[in-house]
């Protein structure tokens, strides 16, 4: 029974690491997307620095990043309730 328990374990780990890895590739996906799309919506934006020229393009870019921000803060809350599921399963 023991080793039952234990393969079962190990199963649950690699749900766990998986579930990990899946959420970084999109975590970084989605950091991409959103630097994708401050370049195109903001002409003076600069990456190196995460700043726009002074100016409506300050403006442009302060309301796009609170737009990004939100969806990073449903992103990671979509991705903390997978994660607390799989380690429920984990300890269950």
């Amino acid at each position: 029974m023991k080793k039952l328990e234990s393969l079962a374990m190990q199963d649950q780990s690699v749900v766990a690491v998986e579930a990990v890895r899946e959420f970084v590739a999109e975590f970084k996906w989605l950091q991409g997307a959103h630097i994708e799309e401050r370049k195109s919506e903001v002409p003076s934006y600069d990456p190196v620095y995460n700043n726009a020229d002074d100016g409506a393009d300050t403006d442009d870019l302060d309301f796009l990043e609170n737009e990004q921000a939100w969806e990073d803060r449903e992103f990671l809350i979509g991705w903390a309730k997978k994660l607390e599921a799989v380690v429920s399963g984990i300890s269950a």
